[in-house]
């Protein structure tokens, strides 16, 4: 059979892809009928290596992903050096969670096929997933080199190297992978938010605006625009970002929260008290939304209101609530 049977190949992008079955009636039933015509072919030749990884395939996109296993295991006992079942083998035991088979699997691959870059990924992010880091970060390294233009391996490696504290690794990568793919939007997203972390905000600003730009639905980026206008004392501006954010993402109390303090800097207090109410509803435990509905209920004058819910925020965080206390005093002061 042709290599478009290579039907559950992990995509680089996705390290476990959700199956995808189609459930329409004719194409289950065409399904239905290949299984049939395949439990046929290996009754008359049970020793047919194709045929068993075929009927894997087909167990597969049925979402059967044990009888997958065991299909595809019959073809490679079959034909040790069948390459495309030990890789479907491979993808099968990871979508069942048994990572250290998967590894098994793909390292067989790469013996009958040592400059497949793609197998070199997809077994870096097993090791990633099993805790085993500097091989994970030894694979992608090396699909880098089998590929140097794949953007997703750049992407990745930046990840890991962000998460081990490697900073300027990681923006490396990740200008790498924008260079091969400007509109690559999670990498423009994740460098933004690495200059956000190092307040190089006017980097941030630029990348953010380039993930918009891309995908002007992209909450997460308006949200941290929003944080940055906020700091740069930009209300209008954060007020907009943060409305954009939850226009896409309503359920975040986080961004409910900040576009609060918003408007309560902007003194249109019951806007704000709608959106730490807001948050409060997602979140009953949120302690920015508590301790600022706290701020608003004491400028309208509400000190009963006031004193609850700065007590919830007290029983909460005691410590944090104690900082923002003093930092609004001194604030009040100056």
């Amino acid at each position: 059979m042709q290599d478009s049977m290579e039907l559950f190949k992990r995509s680089p992008d996705n390290q476990k892809s959700a199956l995808k079955v189609d459930d329409k009636p004719d194409e289950q039933a065409m399904i239905g009928k290949a299984i049939s015509d395949l439990k046929d072919v290996l009754k008359a030749n049970p020793g047919n290596a194709e045929a068993h990884l075929n009927l894997g395939l087909l167990y597969y996109n049925k979402g059967m992903i044990d009888e997958a296993i065991t299909e595809c295991s019959e073809a490679v006992r079959l034909k040790p050096d069948f390459l495309k079942a030990h890789i479907n083998l491979a993808n099968a035991f990871y979508n069942k969670g048994m990572l250290d088979r998967a590894v098994e699997e793909y390292q067989k691959a790469l013996e009958l096929s040592p400059g497949r870059w793609d197998l070199r990924y997809s077994l870096a992010g097993v090791y990633y997933q099993l805790g085993h880091i500097e091989e994970a970060v030894k694979g992608y390294r090396e699909a880098i080199r089998l590929n140097p233009n794949n953007a997703d391996s750049h992407s990745v490696l930046a990840a890991i190297y962000y998460s081990k504290g490697m900073v300027l690794e990681a923006i490396v990568e990740y200008k790498e992978a924008i260079r091969i793919n400007p509109l690559f939007s999670e990498a423009h997203n994740n460098l933004g938010n690495i200059y956000f972390n190092r307040n190089m905000m006017n980097e941030a600003i630029r990348e953010y605006l380039e993930v918009l730009r891309i995908n002007p639905r992209h909450s997460d980026a308006q949200a941290r625009l929003g944080m940055i206008y906020y700091r740069k004392g930009m209300m209008d501006d954060a007020i907009r970002s943060f409305r954009e954010s939850i226009g896409v993402k309503n359920d975040d109390p986080e961004i409910h929260a900040k576009l609060g303090m918003a408007l309560m800097r902007k003194n249109l207090l019951d806007q704000a008290t709608s959106e730490f109410v807001e948050a409060l509803r997602f979140d009953p435990g949120n302690v920015d939304a508590l301790y600022n509905l706290g701020n608003v209920h004491a400028r309208n004058g509400r000190v009963p209101e006031a004193i609850k819910s700065y007590q919830a925020a007290m029983a909460l965080k005691p410590d944090y609530v104690r900082e923002l206390l003093v930092r609004d005093t001194v604030q009040q002061q100056s």
